[in-house]
């Protein structure tokens, strides 16, 4: 899915002129770009994979998928939970990579384990018990992707909104605690992407509705409704390129 784009450096130096350039988001993070102009670029996302989610979450909602936005917001919230699990072990000094890619493999495949382990860590490190995710939010969200049932809009809006509130109340605990350590995990993803990479490639970070790296002052300043109107601009400007 087309979630982003980029400008390309090589007509900027050639051409003085900024040529904007959709491009895909996958799995892997790294993706081929070819401008108008046939000039090819690999873009590497300095984002996390649990704001990138959230950002389709976002799409498909303002899309009319609803269905498919609340199994994006959802592995959001998953995989902002393994997120925290490599921040909390980071910062408590355990760097053996190997180690922690063996224990993980352990629970890899079950999510509440995951959310188990999240749980644990954060008491540890706030020595408070973490926030739980409303048991009808969950109901909502197991009808949805266990039993297939077709949501409305107005139902997707509130467990979308709800999540963004429920997300960042965390990352803000997570930002004032944990700071080099987010900037340690990221950067060690960033590298694993680019290690076999072959160059021109660019490194860019985007400013995503959920981002863990802005300022403290900056997570949460929008409510949800401003969030969805400012995503659904920045599209609509994009559309227009």
């Amino acid at each position: 899915m087309k979630l982003f784009n980029s400008i390309c450096h090589h007509c900027a130096i050639i051409y003085g002129e900024q040529t904007v350039t959709d491009f895909e988001v996958n799995e892997e993070g790294v993706s081929k770009v070819v401008c108008r102009n046939g000039h090819e670029m690999t873009v590497v996302l300095q984002n996390f994979k649990f704001e990138i989610l959230f950002e389709l979450g976002l799409k498909a909602l303002e899309e009319g998928y609803y269905r498919e936005a609340v199994s994006s917001f959802a592995a959001s919230v998953e995989r902002f939970y393994e997120c925290c699990i490599k921040i909390f072990i980071n910062k408590s000094g355990l760097t053996d990579r190997k180690n922690y890619d063996n224990t993980w493999k352990l629970i890899s495949n079950n999510s509440q384990r995951q959310m188990g382990a999240f749980y644990f860590l954060f008491l540890n490190e706030f020595n408070e018990t973490p926030t739980q995710v409303k048991n009808n939010v969950e109901n909502f969200r197991n009808k949805v992707i266990h039993q297939g049932i077709i949501p409305e809009y107005v139902e997707v809006y509130e467990y979308s909104k709800y999540l963004y509130g429920y997300l960042i109340e965390i990352i803000k605990k997570v930002k004032i605690r944990c700071e080099s350590s987010i900037i340690n995990i990221l950067m060690e993803e960033v590298s694993d992407k680019s290690a076999k990479l072959e160059y021109p490639t660019w490194t860019a970070g985007f400013n995503t509705a959920i981002n863990i790296t802005q300022s403290i002052e900056m997570i949460g300043i929008k409510n949800f409704d401003e969030v969805l109107a400012s995503s659904s601009i920045a599209r609509n400007i994009s559309k227009s390129n």
